[in-house]
């Protein structure tokens, strides 16, 4: 049975001149769908609900009012939300099931002196929660100081809806100055912190929130803080960063946390546990270890551990015709990681140099949390301006990147199984290029909650501003967590 593979593509009407999809991997048909969005409009969200992908579209017109937008894959509006006359749009989400569309908003009046970008001036703004016939669930109102024109609420932006639980950001230059975390339907305030912070996310679940950053008496002493928001209690590791990427499925599960080790003695010592003689600290940037935690802060996994024999098993795989004790040799220096849980079994994409693997461990019944690693499986290596994505499930791993093609490129997808064996694939034409000519690579990609598509976005950075340029949005291959076709 042919692996059905259908594609869709989001782009702006500054730079687009048409689209089409490969939909089978052996016999290439092409569609007409096209979805065009106007200038100053932004993709903000992607959902999967009643067995097809969705798309918010914020609209952002120099005159008029703002609007937000629920569109199919075929481009159709599903239903529309107007803000009120003056109220500019920030960031907008949805909940999961596409009840709840939760937007900040914010009402910028300059002064008649107001001339400098980096003068403070006062604005007005909230944050809002909706249904789909409008009607409105929960509103919080706040004002503040702006230096120069805001881009969100006095409040913040609203960063994330996981679970019943809305994590709500305000940012500063290169940190975040204050979170909140209101409940979804009643807009009640869960958490707050006010003390500054580099990173916060919330668990698929809503279930926890993780927040880190460092101190500013030592460069690198980074800490990383787990909150279940149920009781408010904070579990704190040292010597770590959340290592933060988006979507942020990819970096925390409903049970475990990836982290960044600067300091393999601090977050030793933070937990309790011994410090070995010649712990390691790092100091350059994209030289750090690995780790990942439980939600209950215990370590289930660092990437500088030494084993002792029979404790772990070690496994040995065939790369290039040889046979490599692979896990000891190892620099567990990484370029790209990313996190998936299914039940008990924790999968880690890992990505360094030329060699892309993925990293198979159970978690069984251990009071400190260990994880142990079963098995290594090899994929391609990486290729430059290509880039691997894992499912939140960890079952199978995306790589997509973009080629030249005449006048315009090609994107390809191709997706493997925990097996390392290629499943499907699909390439999208026409890919556009920018007003010079260059072709750029996705600006991010993630899956639906149910594993079934995979959205592909792509971002214009020349010339400045940078916009949105589209979203291609591909069905994955059935049977993709087995490799049944």
């Amino acid at each position: 049975m042919k692996a059905v593979v259908s594609a869709i593509i989001v782009v702006s009407v500054l730079s687009l001149t048409g689209g089409a999809w490969l939909l089978t991997r052996q016999r290439p048909e092409q569609s007409p769908l096209l979805i065009l969005l106007e200038p100053r409009t932004t993709g903000q969200d992607f959902i999967f609900r009643e067995g097809q992908p969705l798309i918010l579209i914020g609209f952002h017109p120099e005159e008029g009012v703002h609007r937000v937008e629920l569109r199919d894959r075929q481009g159709r509006s599903l239903w529309t939300h107007q803000l009120r006359e003056g109220e500019e749009l920030g960031n907008a989400r949805l909940s999961a099931d596409g009840k709840y569309l939760v937007y900040d908003y914010y009402i910028f009046k300059p002064p008649r002196g107001w001339l400098f970008p980096h003068e403070e001036v006062r604005y007005r703004g909230g944050i809002r929660c909706v249904r789909e016939d409008g009607t409105i669930v929960w509103e919080s109102r706040s004002q503040g100081i702006s230096e120069g024109s805001p881009s969100c609420s006095p409040e913040g932006c609203v960063e994330q809806v996981a679970g019943n639980q809305v994590l709500i950001a305000r940012h500063g230059w290169e940190i975040i100055e204050r979170i909140t975390v209101r409940n979804l339907q009643t807009g009640r305030q869960v958490f707050t912190r006010t003390s500054r912070v580099e990173k916060a996310a919330l668990a698929p679940d809503g279930s926890f929130l993780v927040v880190s950053g460092r101190t500013r008496r030592e460069r690198n002493h980074y800490w990383t803080q787990v909150v279940h928001l149920g009781s408010g209690e904070p579990v704190q590791v040292d010597g770590a960063g959340f290592y933060y990427i988006f979507p942020p499925e990819q970096c925390l599960s409903r049970s475990y946390v990836l982290l960044e080790v600067m300091s393999e003695a601090d977050l030793l010592g933070s937990l309790g546990l011994n410090v070995p003689s010649g712990a390691r600290q790092v100091a350059e940037e994209g030289e750090h270890q690995m780790a990942i935690i439980t939600r209950d802060g215990k370590l289930g996994w660092m990437g500088s551990w030494q084993f002792d024999p029979g404790e772990e098993p070690r496994p040995t795989l065939r790369d290039d015709g040889k046979d490599v004790s692979w896990y000891e040799q190892q620099d567990w220096t990484v370029n790209n990681v990313h996190l998936g849980q299914h039940g008990e079994r924790v999968v880690l994409l890992w990505e360094k140099g030329k060699r892309r693997r993925l990293l198979l461990f159970d978690a069984p019944e251990r009071g400190q949390g260990r994880l142990v690693l079963q098995r290594v499986v090899a994929l391609p290596s990486p290729r430059i301006g290509e880039l691997g994505l894992l499912s939140p499930d960890g079952k199978m791993v995306a790589i997509y990147r973009v080629s030249s093609d005449g006048s315009s490129g090609l994107l390809h997808v191709h997706f493997w199984n925990q097996d390392g064996r290629l499943i499907g694939e699909a390439s999208v034409p026409r890919y556009p290029k920018d007003e010079d000519g260059r072709l750029w690579m996705p600006e991010k990609a993630w899956f639906t909650p149910d594993h079934q598509y995979l959205a592909i976005s792509l971002t214009y950075w020349r010339p400045h501003p940078p916009r949105p340029g589209g979203y291609a949005i591909v069905r994955v291959p059935g049977g993709s967590a087995t490799g049944r076709k």
